[in-house]
């Protein structure tokens, strides 16, 4: 899904996305980081959304036989969470897991607007070289897998700025490139500028960007 706009109640979603996704995290996304993510933008070469990182985890991997059975994940995922689908699952690993949160504005399928946001999971190694990664809408509520994307990229080194594209996301199910793009923003800041966002589950049948 291509993002389309970020203003200030982008900003406001995506505190709230991260600080349900990661309530405990050491290291997340601070309020000033998107109270101009456009200045950030015009700084960067790359098209679409920005992607801020909300936590990084050492010592871990991705959970493969998980995501490969994601469509069999009892819901929500995490359990307590307010999405279907809410996180990448990981596990204990000799790589760091950075996690991303980009937040657009679309059209639902139950139709008007909505906020959406896309969760961008990058494994590194020890010479911060890109091993793998995988990105997600949490809105999502269709079959998982339909929304999945794997990275098919090689060689990157991970970097501030670097574009989405050069990841080369292909859907995890079929392998058909995402046509994704966007840029990586690095910095993070403290976790109690988030709050959680009330309610339970969210139940969309899936979406469509504009």
């Amino acid at each position: 899904m291509q993002g389309r706009g970020f203003g200030q109640a982008g900003g406001d979603g995506l505190r709230l996305a991260a600080r349900a996704l990661f309530p405990a995290a050491a290291v997340i996304l601070g309020a000033c980081l998107v109270a101009s993510p456009e200045r950030a933008a015009d700084t960067l070469s790359c098209q679409g959304k920005i992607y801020f990182l909300v936590k990084s985890i050492p010592e871990a991997d991705f959970d493969y036989p998980l995501i490969e059975g994601i469509d069999s994940l009892p819901v929500p995922y995490p359990e307590g969470g307010v999405y279907q689908i809410g996180d990448i699952p990981t596990t204990a690993g000799k790589f760091t897991i950075h996690k991303f949160i980009a937040v657009y504005s679309g059209s639902s399928s139950r139709g008007g607007p909505a906020d959406f946001h896309d969760l961008l999971a990058v494994k590194t190694d020890g010479q911060n070289r890109i091993q793998d990664a995988f990105q997600y809408t949490l809105e999502w509520a269709d079959t998982p897998s339909l929304d999945l994307n794997r990275m098919q990229g090689a060689g990157l080194i991970m970097r501030e700025g670097i574009c989405v594209r050069e990841l080369r996301l292909a859907n995890a199910r079929d392998n058909k490139e995402a046509g994704e793009d966007g840029v990586l923003h690095l910095r993070a800041g403290d976790a109690g500028s988030f709050r959680r966002p009330a309610g339970g589950l969210q139940e969309k049948p899936g979406c469509k960007q504009t």
